[in-house]
């Protein structure tokens, strides 16, 4: 039997490397599969930075799922969710979605207008690591601290600014939930960019949801310091799908 191929899609910001501790905890029954989004990372380039859509986004993953375990983090769950409502039949087997929004909210545009002000992103990326962390960790100095805000520091600002403003159009799951395969929620309990009151406000639209698991103590950035906690959440999860279908 082959091994079940999990493709995950990261948060706006960062880069396929944000779920390595996390891949490590899987492996080997699973293979990973993190690509970079448009804009990001390896794909960072001026002008796939002026192309990172949510559209461009689903766009350059559809064709690659073949019976996967989709996940995502933040915009790459809203990102995945869009991937999996738009795959062929059996394309994506289950939807893991982190800490994502139940919508796009005019607040996300509004992240834009800072960088799009002074073409830098030197004015959001500590706000931002206070809203991905606990207030008084940024000071510390953590390894994913420093790994979040070197990615941010090197971000091109106008992926910053298409992506939120793209984000901000994302009209949520009324329509989107019925096409969705098996769906688990999962969110930080300190979570203080995305609420878990705010992710489960995405279950009564997705039939198919199969809970909401809340881990404690965690906030936005639960992929770094709770892989092995998401490991075995998502690994139970992934299981049980494989045995119903």
């Amino acid at each position: 039997m082959s091994t079940p191929t999990v493709v995950a899609l990261h948060s706006l910001g960062l880069d396929s490397g944000s779920f390595d501790a996390w891949a490590h905890a899987v492996s080997p029954r699973y293979r990973w599969d993190g690509e970079d989004l448009a804009g990001h990372g390896s794909r960072a380039g001026l002008r796939n930075a002026t192309l990172a859509t949510m559209a461009r986004m689903v766009g350059d993953r559809i064709s690659a799922f073949d019976g996967v375990h989709l996940v995502g983090h933040s915009l790459g769950g809203a990102v995945a969710a869009l991937a999996a409502a738009a795959a062929p039949p059996g394309a994506v087997r289950s939807l893991i979605l982190i800490a994502t929004p139940p919508q796009g909210f005019p607040s996300f545009a509004e992240r834009a207008e800072p960088v799009a002000a002074t073409g830098s992103m030197a004015p959001v990326v500590e706000p931002t690591l206070h809203r991905w962390f606990d207030p008084a960790e940024p000071a510390a100095d953590t390894p994913s601290i420093r790994y979040c805000r070197d990615r941010l520091t090197s971000l091109p600002p106008n992926t910053w600014i298409t992506a939120w403003r793209s984000f901000a159009q994302f009209g949520g799951y009324a329509e989107l939930g019925a096409a969705l395969p098996p769906t688990l929620l999962i969110s930080g309990a300190a979570d203080q960019s995305t609420s878990p009151e705010q992710v489960g406000a995405i279950r009564p639209h997705v039939p198919r949801a199969v809970g909401h698991e809340i881990v404690a103590d965690a906030g936005h950035m639960l992929i770094f310091d709770h892989a092995d906690e998401l490991a075995t959440i998502s690994c139970r999860f992934w299981q049980t799908t494989e045995e119903q279908q």
